[in-house]
């Protein structure tokens, strides 16, 4: 019994089968398509048929107008979902006055339009870093919960505000478990 060799007609890799399988389709072991063995040996030199295109995944046969439609109507709603989950924006802000610079970040909420979170650095006019503080803010614009404050070389101050007014540690979570 002899061999028949052949070309993928997909990847052009050379394949070797059993002439009892002339005839008979097999997956090529290299691009995974779905070949017919040809009937007799090909010679070098014999000119390779087109390949046909390489079968589509099963859910393609739903009509791309279809697919291009549910892209189009489902987009909105999904980037909507994703602002109120994410729901927030930044804004930046700078203020001068008695010979310092502050520079404001904002994290504002969408929904409320308040600011949640504020990073505020102090500068000398010389543009040097004299103090950076970071912290959360109250529906009306007030520190509250934690806030880290570090001035130059120090190590970091941590203060805890309740709606504007400082608190230890201690009696910020005393009054917040109070709440809930």
């Amino acid at each position: 019994m002899t061999d028949i060799q052949f070309d993928c007609p997909f990847c052009s890799r050379p394949m070797k089968v059993p002439s009892s399988a002339a005839g008979k389709s097999g997956k090529c072991k290299t691009c995974k398509n779905t070949v017919i063995v040809p009937k007799k040996r090909q010679q070098q030199n014999t000119p390779q048929p087109m390949p046909l295109a390489p079968p589509q995944p099963k859910w393609w046969h739903i009509p791309k107008i279809v697919i291009w439609m549910l892209v189009i109507v489902f987009t909105p709603f999904a980037c909507g979902a994703m602002w109120m989950l994410l729901g927030t924006r930044t804004e930046r802000w700078e203020n001068t006055e008695n010979n310092l610079r502050f520079s404001f970040t904002d994290t504002i909420s969408n929904r409320t339009g308040k600011v949640t979170h504020r990073v505020m650095n102090t500068f000398n006019m010389e543009g040097d870093l004299l103090c950076h503080q970071t912290g959360s803010m109250d529906a009306e614009g007030k520190p509250h919960g934690l806030w880290i404050r570090q001035w130059q070389s120090q190590s970091p101050d941590v203060e805890f505000y309740w709606h504007g007014d400082t608190c230890s540690e201690e009696q910020f979570y005393l009054r917040k478990k109070h709440l809930e």
